[in-house]
């Protein structure tokens, strides 16, 4: 199964006191330390997981700065097998449209049966998934925190729902799936 996994580099908000710009259009970014999105740590472990079960290779992308670069070798030496980082003056302060827009346009040169993401990012609105299943056509769920593999067509997941947790009964494949923490425990 090729997986291609979404990562971010955010700022670590158990290292930085967050303070908003003088502008009120962001947070201060000088001297921020950043680390991996949680979420994105999640759907990393999920996929080596599903690759270790079922065989085929993980691919981790981010859009970023060459800062960012740091992010996608973390998760390689985490034993994702591939990396690609997008990096652009083009997508500087692009919102979720423009991030999932830059990703549609990498996952199509490729042939991904499973496309994942963290939930929320540390800093954004977890809105990036959706669209970058809405922009590719593809069926999606969020707040996954179980998957099994049926076979080479279908996946069975779970989902957090408020109150408690659903199960669907399945979800075809190619799919974009957005994970939720405790799916698993991340190795590292």
């Amino acid at each position: 199964m090729e997986i291609m996994v979404c990562v971010k580099r955010v700022p670590d908000t158990a290292e930085n006191e967050i303070e908003v710009n003088k502008d009120g259009t962001d947070i201060e970014r000088d001297d921020l330390v950043y680390s991996d999105n949680e979420w994105d740590n999640y759907a990393v472990e999920e996929a080596i997981q599903i690759r270790d079960d079922v065989g085929g290779s993980v691919t981790v992308i981010s859009v970023g700065d060459e800062e960012s670069e740091e992010v996608v070798r973390r998760e390689m030496a985490k034993g994702a097998d591939n990396g690609v980082l997008l990096s652009d003056d083009a997508f500087e302060g692009s919102d979720g449209k423009g991030i999932a827009s830059a990703l549609k346009a990498e996952v199509e040169k490729g042939s991904y049966d499973l496309i994942l993401t963290g939930a929320p990012a540390d800093d954004g609105a977890g809105q990036v998934g959706g669209m970058l299943a809405a922009m590719l056509d593809m069926p999606f769920a969020s707040l996954v925190n179980s998957i099994e593999v049926l076979d080479d067509k279908k996946l069975k997941i779970g989902r957090e729902i408020e109150g408690g947790n659903q199960e669907l009964s399945e979800i075809e494949l190619p799919c974009v799936l957005s994970i939720q923490t405790g799916i698993n425990e991340p190795r590292y």
